[in-house]
């Protein structure tokens, strides 16, 4: 794995939590909509089991995305020990505000008065610079 795709990792995880959150507000308003109609039918109605259907997996979600959540955080933080570990100031800057704040290289250059490509370019020399541990975190589930 290069430097690059070891840092963009937690650019994808929450990219992938973000989609997550979407999909369970998505059964949570699915949910809400409908309504239980109670049956004498043992077992209940066919409403019942899909209202308890959608229940099931938005609980699973909600799950899943609060593991996620939990390794995001570790990764961040072992990427940016990795940050740390350069020398110079303005690359760890620079890194820790496109790869884990997620801002764009425009952005970053007018927070810090860069112009043109400047901050793109000094990330570009950072990430060369980077040593990768050799285990990497582990895939969330």
């Amino acid at each position: 794995m290069t430097a690059k795709e070891y840092l963009s990792q937690a650019k994808t995880l929450n990219a992938r939590i973000v989609r997550q959150m979407y999909r369970r507000d998505e059964l949570y308003a699915l949910m809400t909509t409908r309504t239980a109609k109670l049956s004498k039918v043992p077992g209940g109605s066919r409403n019942d089991r899909s209202l308890e259907d959608t229940m099931a997996k938005y609980v699973s979600l909600e799950e899943k995305i609060d593991r996620e959540i939990d390794a995001l955080v570790d990764l961040k933080e072992e990427i940016r020990a990795v940050i740390d570990q350069l020398p110079d100031e303005t690359e760890k800057l620079v890194l820790v505000m496109h790869y884990l704040e997620n801002k764009s290289y425009p952005d970053i250059g007018k927070e810090l008065g860069y112009h043109g490509n400047s901050a793109k370019r000094i990330a570009a020399s950072a990430v060369k610079k980077l040593k990768v541990p050799e285990k990497l975190f582990p895939d969330v589930p």
